[in-house]
């Protein structure tokens, strides 16, 4: 498996890094995520199923809050 992170269950800790565009100051972005197969981008079924979603195969990470200053703030779900 390429991704030791993935290879036995449990909680993962890894660090997420952006550049905030100076169109984001001031709003607010839902985080998600899911697991994809390569061998399936662009079918219907490319993304892993997990536990619980919203129907569309990813799950909430959180919702980002940038400042006006351009500061980023993650609230957990």
């Amino acid at each position: 498996m390429g991704n030791p992170s993935l290879a036995q269950p449990g909680d993962v800790a890894v660090t997420l890094r952006f550049v905030v565009p100076p169109e984001a100051k001031g709003k607010s972005y839902r985080l998600a995520t899911g697991l994809f197969r390569p061998a399936l981008l662009g079918q219907p079924n490319e993304r892993l199923r997990p536990d619980s979603d919203e129907g569309d195969r990813r799950v909430l990470l959180g919702e980002i809050t940038v400042d006006d200053q351009g500061v980023p703030t993650l609230a957990a779900p």
